[in-house]
């Protein structure tokens, strides 16, 4: 029987298998891995039930100082998840808590086509997105986004969205008051 509360989580590389399963009362989850992959993010969003903060930074095998405070409730944060890919958008939305921020930055194999499935599957009261670095997101997502009624931070620097598809964030209902994009 898994403990009530986890203060510190030590893992091996059978994270990597999904060979070990969370508790199923976690409702905040912060892991620093070299490599973050779908089946971590599977195995964590199908363990955690109650799941409303999960926080992944890959950091390079270089990198030595990290933080590992937890922000606010509701926030999906994953920095430099080199292997983290669209898949992974279809477990996390079986979350049943709704997330008010997202950052993927640097996550180089997400598309715009995963984002657009993310925001209108389980990020209807998404308040911040940041898509830093994302090479891949691309025009096919503004639409989706622009839905969003809450978002009032967007961050599109590193991604491959275009100047001419930028307006079409104007069309929609999100009252976006912070956007950055640059190419």
């Amino acid at each position: 029987k898994p403990p009530e509360t986890v203060k510190v989580l030590k893992l091996d590389m059978r994270v990597l298998w999904g060979s070990i399963t969370f508790g199923p009362t976690l409702t905040h989850v912060s892991l620093i891995l070299h490599f973050i992959t779908d089946v971590i993010v599977r195995t964590i969003a199908q363990s955690c039930p109650l799941l409303v903060e999960l926080e992944l930074i890959d950091i390079p095998t270089s990198q030595t100082a990290w933080s590992d405070e937890l922000s606010d409730d509701g926030k999906f944060d994953i920095q430099y998840g080199l292997f983290f890919t669209d898949l992974a958008f279809r477990d996390v939305s079986k979350v049943h808590r709704s997330l008010v921020e997202v950052k993927l930055v640097s996550c180089g194999s997400i598309t715009g086509e995963g984002v657009s499935q993310l925001v209108t599957s389980s990020c209807t009261s998404l308040e911040v997105l940041d898509l830093r670095g994302c090479k891949l997101v691309a025009d096919s997502c503004l639409r989706s986004v622009s839905c969003l009624a809450l978002l009032s931070s967007l961050n599109l620097g590193g991604t491959n969205v275009t100047d001419a598809h930028m307006a079409s964030l104007g069309k929609g209902s999100a009252p976006i008051s912070y956007t950055l994009c640059w190419s």
